[in-house]
C-alpha cells in the first residue's frame, strides 16, 4: 500500500465522477485537487451570505461543476482553472416545503430540488433560466428519492414515478424544456421504483414487497410489455411462497442481468432480455469450504486492529446471526446486491448475517467466497473499472480500517486509515472510497470530518501517472501542502500535518444576482 500523507478536510469532501479530482467544502471555501499530482487546482471562494446547514455538495456529471445547497440558496460554481463561472439560485421555502434533496440532472446545467412531503418537484435549466415544477413526486428524500426518476442512458428522458389520488403514475419529460411528453397509470398498488435498462430500451417498475412478486417491463412509450410474478417455488419453500415480495433491484453494468433479493435466503438472477430466471443463488446456513469456495474468517490480535488478519477455513462454518437487540419484525432476506464492473460477480449479504459478505460468480452459477467479519459491514463497493476488487468496511469493531478483497488475495486486506490521520484516530465519520480512474493501479480517497488522503493498493506505482504524487520537485510547488510524498504501507511517510486555510489564489464569486453568469461555456 502506499499512502499520501493528509490534507485538511470536512465532512464534505467528494472524488469527481471522472476521478480527476477531489473538492473539499470548508467553512468560507471549495479547495479543488488534482488527483494525478494532489497539488491545488482551483480555490472558490463561497458567497458570504451563505449561511445554514449544508443540503447537498455534489458534483455535476462531467466533473467541471460543482453543486453546493442550503437550505434556501443552491450555487453552482466552475471547477475549470480561469473559469469565473457562477449560477444562484434563491428558494422559495417554507416550513412546509423546504429542500430535501438538491442533485444535478442529466446535464451541468440541469438541477433537480426535491421538497419536503413530496409537494414539488422543481428543474431548473441554468442554459435558460427557467423552471419546470413537477408535482407529487413520489419519493423526494435523499434516502428513497433515487428509487422515483430514472434519466434514460442515450436521450436522457426523464421518467419520474409520482402519486396522485392513491395511483401510481409515471410521466417522461424530454431532455431540454422537460415538459411533459406522456404519461400513464402504473398496474400496482403501492410501485417502489423505476429504472431504465441501460440500452435504454426498458423501463422496469416494481411493486412493494408487501403485495408480492411483480415485475413490470414497460416500453420507451409506455406500453406494458411484459410481467413477472416471481420464482417457481420449490416444494417446502416456505419463505417464498408466504414471505415479501421484491425487497432490492440491481441491474448489471451491462445490462445483461437483473437481480432480485425477496424476504427469503436467495436472490433470483433474471436474463434483461427475456425476463426469464437464469438462475437462484440460495445462501445456505452453513457453508462447507471446498477447491472453489473460500471462506475467511476475520483474526484480530488487537484493539488497535493493526494485526487484523483473516484465515482460511477448512471446516464447515455458519455465519454468525445479527444482532439479538434486533426487533422480532425486522427485515428478512438479503439487504444488499452489487455487481462488479464485469458483471460477472455479485455481493451480496443477508439481513440475518450482517457480518458475512458472499461473493458469487454468475457464469458459473456457484459460490465463489464468503468473507466473515466480526462486526456488521457498513459499506461495500466494487471498483467502478477494474473488475474483481471490492472494497469493504465495519463501523463498530474496526471503526479505522478498510478491507480490500479479490479473487487471488489470500483474503482481505486490512488498510489502517485511521493511523493515518492527524490524530492517528477517526474524527467523526470514516469515509473511503474508490476513485473512478482508468487507470491500471487501484485508487482510493479516504478520510474523516477533518482530513483525507489518497491511498493505492500496490507496492509502486510504476505503471500508474499517480507517480506524481512523490517525483515532482517540492521547489516547483505553490506551497508545501500541495505537494505530498508517498510512503509504503508499512512505514508512516513523515508528519501528516494538516495544511492552514486557503488565503490565496481565490476566486471571488458575486452572490448577488439570480441565474446570472460569467464566461458561459
Amino acid at each position: 500500500m502506499l499512502f499520501s500523507r493528509v490534507f485538511r478536510g470536512s465532512p464534505h469532501c467528494l472524488p469527481s465522477p471522472d476521478g480527476e479530482l477531489v473538492a473539499t467544502l470548508l467553512p468560507s471555501s471549495i479547495a479543488v485537487r488534482q488527483a494525478q499530482s494532489l497539488q491545488l487546482a482551483h480555490t472558490i471562494r463561497l458567497p458570504a451570505g451563505l449561511s445554514g446547514g449544508i443540503i447537498a455538495f455534489a458534483w455535476s456529471p462531467s466533473s467541471s461543476r460543482i453543486l453546493v445547497a442550503v437550505f434556501d440558496q443552491v450555487h453552482v460554481f466552475s471547477v475549470l482553472p480561469n473559469d469565473n463561472y457562477h449560477a444562484a439560485i434563491r428558494l422559495a421555502t417554507s416550513s412546509v416545503a423546504k429542500p430535501t434533496l438538491v442533485t444535478f440532472g442529466a446535464t451541468d446545467h440541469e438541477i433537480f430540488v426535491f421538497s419536503t412531503h413530496g409537494i414539488k418537484l422543481l428543474i431548473f435549466n441554468l442554459l435558460s433560466s427557467s423552471t419546470v415544477e413537477i408535482g407529487n413526486p413520489k419519493f423526494y428524500t435523499t434516502a428513497t428519492a433515487a428509487r422515483g426518476f430514472s434519466l434514460r442512458p442515450s436521450t436522457k428522458h426523464l421518467a419520474l414515478l409520482t402519486r396522485t389520488a392513491g395511483k401510481d403514475l409515471i410521466s417522461i419529460h424530454p431532455q431540454g424544456n422537460r415538459e411533459l411528453k406522456r404519461s400513464w397509470t402504473v398496474e400496482t398498488v403501492d410501485a417502489q421504483g423505476l429504472l431504465w435498462t441501460p440500452d435504454g430500451n426498458w423501463l422496469l417498475v416494481w411493486e412493494s414487497a408487501a403485495h408480492g412478486h411483480k415485475l413490470l417491463y414497460y416500453t420507451s412509450d409506455g406500453h406494458l410489455f411484459k410481467e413477472w410474478h416471481g420464482p417457481k417455488a420449490k416444494p417446502g419453500d416456505i419463505d417464498l411462497q408466504l414471505g415479501a415480495g421484491i425487497g432490492l433491484l440491481k441491474i448489471s453494468i451491462n445490462g445483461d442481468l437483473v437481480a432480485i433479493a425477496d424476504s427469503s435466503r436467495s436472490v433470483t438472477i433474471l436474463t434483461t432480455s427475456t425476463m426469464k430466471e437464469m438462475v437462484r443463488l440460495a445462501h445456505a446456513e452453513d457453508i462447507c469450504p471446498s477447491e472453489t469456495l473460500q471462506v475467511w474468517q476475520e483474526q484480530s490480535s488487537s484493539q488497535d486492529h493493526d494485526g487484523s488478519t483473516f484465515s482460511k477455513a477448512v471446516q464447515t462454518v455458519a455465519p454468525p446471526s445479527g444482532s439479538t437487540t434486533s426487533p422480532p419484525d425486522a427485515k428478512s432476506g438479503p439487504n444488499l446486491i452489487a455487481f462488479d464492473c464485469s458483471s460477472n460477480l455479485l455481493a451480496t449479504r443477508l439481513s440475518s448475517a450482517p457480518s458475512t459478505i458472499w461473493i458469487w460468480d454468475l457464469p458459473s452459477a456457484e459460490l465463489r467466497a464468503v468473507i466473515v467479519y466480526h462486526s456488521d459491514v457498513a459499506q461495500v463497493q466494487w471498483h467502478p473499472k477494474q473488475p474483481e476488487l471490492l472494497l469493504m468496511r465495519c463501523d463498530t469493531s474496526a471503526p479505522g480500517v478498510a478491507f480490500v478483497w479479490d479473487p487471488l488475495s489470500q483474503g482481505p486486506r486490512a488498510i489502517d486509515i485511521a493511523s493515518r490521520m492527524k490524530t492517528r484516530k477517526i474524527s467523526g465519520k470514516m469515509q473511503a472510497t474508490w476513485l473512478d480512474r482508468g487507470d491500471e493501479m487501484a485508487a482510493m480517497l479516504f478520510g474523516d470530518d477533518t482530513s483525507f488522503g489518497l491511498c493505492l493498493t500496490a507496492d509502486s506505482t510504476e505503471e500508474s501517472d499517480l507517480n506524481n504524487w512523490f517525483v515532482q520537485d517540492p521547489a516547483s510547488m505553490d506551497d508545501n501542502d500541495s505537494f505530498l510524498s508517498l510512503g509504503p504501507g508499512d512505514a508512516r511517510n513523515g508528519d501528516a500535518t494538516l495544511p492552514d486555510d486557503f488565503d490565496d489564489d481565490h476566486s471571488e464569486m458575486d452572490d448577488t444576482f439570480h441565474f446570472k453568469k460569467q464566461n458561459t461555456p
